[in-house]
């Protein structure tokens, strides 16, 4: 039985209400800046059907993201108020199903989202071979087998992972002015 299913301990409590505060604003900055992303590639031009089926995969993945840690947060509130332990475990399962059913929309953001830049020439290769390891890490955590340790699901693996697409997108957006430059460049010279 993977650990985050045997029942309340601190490490729920402390963590719940870290993600839970900070994964809203979050989700609504992601998806706002794929909204950005999409605008920027007119429907029809290269790369511009992927960025949007990038967009509802992220819309997809925020959503579980947000539904999780309001789990978390119940989890939390209910541990504090000496709620049975089953309540506070039901919520504690439930924030770990949906990170990991959020898995699979992520890998299909991220992977559409990294061909539609390329295509749209909006993604510099370094930062695309960012979203791939991004992709790739997220495959790893839907497919491991451990129960317990560093590759279950709550261990420290499957806790880092989200982190690879928060630098994926982190080094996209430094990057997208001078990416974009250089597409309107290449689209002026070819037009021209």
């Amino acid at each position: 039985m993977p650990s985050s299913t045997r029942g309340p301990s601190i490490w729920p409590r402390c963590w719940g209400r870290t993600q839970a505060s900070c994964i809203r604003p979050r989700a609504v900055l992601l998806v706002g800046f794929f909204v950005v992303l999409t605008r920027l590639v007119p429907e029809g031009y290269p790369g511009g059907g992927l960025l949007r089926v990038s967009l509802a995969g992220c819309v997809i993945t925020q959503t579980l993201a947000v539904v999780g840690a309001s789990f978390a947060l119940a989890s939390v509130h209910a541990a504090a108020g000496n709620a049975g332990a089953g309540l506070v475990t039901f919520g504690w399962r439930a924030l770990w199903l949906t990170f990991l059913g959020s898995a699979v929309p992520t890998i299909i953001f991220t992977v559409t989202g990294v061909l539609g830049l390329r295509q749209a020439g909006l993604s510099l290769p370094w930062v695309s071979a960012l979203g791939w390891l991004s992709a790739a890490a997220h495959l790893l955590v839907v497919f491991t087998l451990a129960q317990r340790g560093a590759f279950a699901p709550d261990g420290i693996i499957g806790a880092l992972v989200p982190l690879t697409t928060v630098i994926w997108i982190l080094a996209l957006a430094a990057t997208l002015p001078r990416s974009q430059r250089a597409a309107v460049a290449a689209t002026v010279e070819a037009a021209g």
